[in-house]
Order: C-alpha cells, then structure tokens, then sequence
C-alpha cells in the first residue's frame, strides 16, 4: 500500500495507492509544542512490547502540503506503473 497523508493548517487529506480516502477540516493544531523527548515512531511502540511485522520500503516527510496529483504521481512511480 502507498499511503500519503499531507496536512494544511485546518485541512488533512489521506490517499491510499493514488485515491483520496479521508479530508478533514477538523483537525487543527502542528507540531510546535513538540518537545525533545517526543519520538516519530512508524511500526511499534516506543518500548518495544509488541513486534511488528509489517515492512516498510520508503518514507518521505516533506515540509509542504501534497495534493491530489502529486500523490497519484508519486503512487504511480513507485508502484511502476508509470512506465507501461
């Protein structure tokens, strides 16, 4: 699965391998009161109780909001796709 969930001040988009799935306007908020003992964890918990077995092939964290185009762009490069 390619996941992409980009986020505007006040509105949150999620596209699952190129399609919109979820936008929202009620989320607000961004990360600014994050303080230097908090952890970006993909996978498990921070003490490690529960493996996961899951994989994951690449993650990307841009500073800037993803739009319906690019994340069908962007599924369609790496799912190969793009090339017939």
């Amino acid at each position: 699965m390619h996941i992409v969930v980009s986020y505007f001040p006040g509105y949150l988009t999620c596209f699952v391998n190129g399609h919109l799935q979820c936008k929202t306007r009620d989320l607000q908020g961004d990360l600014s009161n994050w303080e230097p003992e908090y952890h970006l964890l993909l996978g498990n918990e921070w003490v490690g109780e529960r493996p996961w077995h899951g994989r994951l092939d690449a993650l990307a964290i841009y500073s800037r909001c993803i739009g319906a185009d690019e994340a069908a762009a962007k599924y369609l490069l790496l799912s190969g796709d793009a090339y017939p």
